[in-house]
């Protein structure tokens, strides 16, 4: 019967974020179709102009959802009925402005909260070179396995042969730092809000199982 070994390699990385990334919400009311996507095109020029004046490219900003949907409330008639009314049509516009420049982020959270739609939005810190960064992290693991192997073999008094399995079950990483979510801010409020964020390194980690024959 063959004799095997089967060790756990484990990967780590601490590293600092290279990329904001800013997901801002338009959310837009009107009690006409047409109006809202009249309203919708005007806060988005608006803030693409915004941009642009502090130094942004048009590029930057990009669309990632957008949606038009009937809005309707529940009331309840003369009778206790309870029913819906129609208020009008409700549009979602999610846009995502990704730059490495870190010093135009105070000026960013600036611009937003000059805008007359009042946009939420959420702060984003991650890796532009996520690849590079899992890649880097796998080797990391085959060599912490194979440093292990080393060690149990030489303990056992056994010697380590031929790999005869390597198993890895690919995880979604997370190489998100996220210090705001869903904010909206008035512009008289900008003079207490600390511009200068911060972000913390993102640590990530992976790990792979390698088999091992011995004799």
């Amino acid at each position: 019967m063959e004799r095997t070994m089967k060790v756990i390699g484990k990967g780590k990385l601490v590293l600092p974020p290279d990329l904001i990334q800013i997901t801002i919400h338009l959310n837009i009311t009107e009690k006409e179709y047409e109006q809202v996507i009249i309203s919708a095109a005007k806060s988005k020029d608006e803030l693409t102009s915004t941009l642009v004046n502090i130094g942004f490219n048009q590029e930057e900003l990009k669309t990632n959802h957008f949606s038009v949907d009937s809005k309707y409330e529940g009331y309840s008639d003369e009778h206790g009925n309870w029913k819906n009314k129609f208020v009008g049509y409700e549009l979602n516009h999610e846009l995502l402005l990704s730059f490495q420049d870190f010093d135009l982020l105070g000026k960013a959270l600036y611009a937003l909260s000059t805008c007359s739609s009042e946009p939420q939005f959420s702060i984003h810190y991650t890796l532009k070179n996520q690849e590079k960064a899992k890649e880097e992290l796998l080797t990391l693991a085959m060599e912490d396995a194979k440093k292990k192997a080393e060690l149990l073999s030489r303990a056992a008094n056994v010697s380590l042969m031929d790999i005869i399995s390597i198993d890895y079950h690919f995880n979604e990483l997370n190489m998100i730092v996220q210090p705001m979510e869903r904010v909206m801010l008035a512009k008289s409020s900008m003079d207490t809000i600390p511009l200068d964020i911060h972000p913390n390194d993102l640590i990530i980690e992976d790990q792979v199982s390698v088999i091992w024959t011995i004799e």
